[in-house]
């Protein structure tokens, strides 16, 4: 399964605030693996998708829209 994600920028920073400020583990986890936030969000969807989905095939596509 593929899920397309648009965000807009002031949303996408919001969510990366909220994960960081609550310390969210899998977060930490993906953002020490990556080189930018995008790619660390979409790893932790995958990964929650995975957990609590229980579907390894879900692939997230993350896109920031541009005002």
């Amino acid at each position: 399964m593929k899920v397309d994600i648009t965000l807009k920028q002031e949303e996408f920073d919001e969510i990366i605030n909220s994960l960081v400020c609550n310390e969210d583990c899998y977060f930490n986890m993906c953002r020490d693996a990556h080189s930018n936030d995008i790619n660390a969000l979409r790893n932790w969807f995958e990964m929650f998708f995975e957990d609590h989905v229980h579907d390894s095939a879900v692939r997230i596509d993350i896109n920031i829209k541009r005002d």
